[in-house]
């Protein structure tokens, strides 16, 4: 078996009684997946939950989809050559780390395999021993050092509908850090979250400095 399927059975109680499974079987891939670099919502696959930026510096944790903040729940995954990830909320541009921190700049601290076929992915650090892979609490939050192996494909990746362009002129610092972020429509209205359509967003940084960019939320 190349590929992960589903395969459906019937089973006959009694001549009148049938009952119908359907099977899952994932296959793993036999390396680390190689992501598209692009914005994708992570999702919980047993709870149908978003992982989430609270926005206030704790770890980002799962939630119901928001349709009122959509970028707190979007992650722009970005790689090399290497199957090595940074994931960036688009909330306020912080980086995730191994341990579940959100930081001003991170280093490809993520590894993602994926069940063949599928989007179907377990998350992990690149260390070479110890707990690196997540593992999902009762309550959404997350463990990120959860567990030592692989137990199961825990999570979805779906590329989220979100064109992010930034305005001619922005200038950015990749070394300071995001203080706070402001958001408002093209005629100058402040938002207390971007809205569908085109938003402009003000980010101030640690060093004094002003980005602006313009996100486009569909």
């Amino acid at each position: 078996m190349q590929t992960s399927c589903a395969y459906s059975v019937e089973y006959a109680i009694s001549p009148a009684e049938k009952l119908n499974f359907t099977y899952h079987i994932l296959v793993a891939e036999k390396s680390d997946r190689l992501l598209d670099i692009d914005n994708y919502y992570i999702i919980d696959r047993a709870s149908g939950k978003y992982l989430t930026n609270a926005g206030d510096g704790t770890s980002p944790a799962f939630a119901d989809k928001d349709e009122v903040s959509p970028l707190s729940q979007i992650w722009n995954i970005t790689r090399a050559s290497s199957a090595r990830y940074d994931i960036m909320s688009l909330l306020d541009s912080t980086w995730l780390d191994k341990s579940g921190a959100l930081k001003s700049k991170t280093y490809k601290p993520h590894r993602v395999q994926a069940a063949a076929g599928t989007m179907y992915v377990a998350i992990h650090n690149s260390a070479s021993s110890g707990n690196i892979y997540w593992t999902v609490n009762e309550d959404g939050t997350v463990n990120y050092e959860g567990a030592p192996s692989i137990y199961g494909y825990p999570f979805e990746l779906v590329k989220a509908d979100v064109d992010v362009n930034a305005i001619d002129g922005v200038t950015t610092d990749n070394n300071a850090a995001v203080v706070s972020t402001q958001y408002f429509s093209l005629n100058g209205t402040r938002l207390a979250y971007p809205q569908n359509g085109i938003n402009i967003r003000k980010q101030y940084l640690s060093n004094g400095k002003i980005v602006t960019d313009k996100i486009i939320v569909k």
